[in-house]
């Protein structure tokens, strides 16, 4: 299963189900870079509407593919630690479940280490970045013994 499969599986997860979907209400987005979002709408369209919500509002904002977007604009990561930065610590960042899904990069540790103390000065753990392996077809293959064991997983995965 592909980065961007299970992002959106993980946004569906979290949409579908009445208990999930009341934690977050209208405040769960995915943002996909694959997908060519542009700077301008980096943020979710609730973004500001969650800022001005009452405190304790949860909010889950899964972000998919940071890495893709960073060669054609960089410093998005470090756009991305401002915004949190910004959002009100006690009232608001805390109830913020950021996921990010991306490939490793050398600037990800950097992004990560910038965020973890803006989630640790509200005492939670903080972001969960998700570094995905690069595995190509092939590789897949080889990892599960042969190319007919492959192409079965594919099969299934796609039906699902």
């Amino acid at each position: 299963m592909g980065k961007t499969t299970f992002a959106r599986q993980m946004h569906v997860w979290l949409s579908e189900n009445a208990a999930r979907k009341s934690q977050f209400g209208s405040f769960s987005e995915l943002t996909c870079f694959e997908e060519c979002v542009s700077v301008q709408q980096l943020l979710p369209a609730w973004w500001s509407g969650w800022k001005g919500s009452l405190p304790g509002t949860n909010a889950c904002w899964i972000i998919d593919g940071l890495d893709e977007c960073e060669a054609d604009h960089q410093g998005v990561w470090r756009r991305i630690v401002r915004v949190i930065a910004d959002v009100p610590a006690n009232t608001h960042r805390k109830h913020l479940r950021l996921i990010v899904l991306s490939r490793d990069r050398d600037w990800l540790k950097d992004f990560e280490d910038e965020l973890r103390p803006l989630y640790a000065e509200v005492g939670t753990d903080g972001p969960l970045l998700l570094r995905m392996a690069p595995l190509d077809r092939d590789g897949a293959a080889r990892m599960l013994g042969s190319r007919a064991a492959f192409e079965r997983v594919a099969g299934i995965i796609e039906r699902h």
